[in-house]
């Protein structure tokens, strides 16, 4: 028996997910998206995680010259990422979906 793997990918409804050339991309590459509503809350603790990352890298001293250099920082700040930082994201999750259901779906500090 031949089994079929159906991927579909989910992404929030950011400017730049959503742009013609993203679509096209997606479109060319076969690859099935999920419908987002707009505006819809995003418990993803990723999201905190990243902007820690951008927190971190911008208190590094001197200026990122080029490419390489950005990648280097980048590997240099996740490295200093404890799991204690990323568990404490995780263990959010029950008040996140709380405070949304409060919320009925609307605005969150999340």
């Amino acid at each position: 028996m031949i089994w079929a793997l159906t991927v579909i990918f989910q992404h929030d409804n950011d400017p730049k997910h959503a742009a013609h050339e993203t679509k096209r991309w997606l479109s060319e590459h076969r690859i099935k998206v999920l419908d987002w509503p707009a505006y819809s809350p995003d418990l993803n603790p990723i999201e905190h995680l990243w902007n820690e990352m951008d927190h971190r890298l911008r208190k590094l001293p001197g200026n990122i010259s080029n490419k390489d250099d950005l990648w280097n920082k980048i590997q240099q700040v996740w490295n200093e990422v404890d799991i204690e930082f990323c568990l404490k994201l995780i263990d959010t999750m029950p008040q996140r979906i709380a405070d949304v259901l409060k919320a009925s779906g609307g605005y969150t500090r999340w």
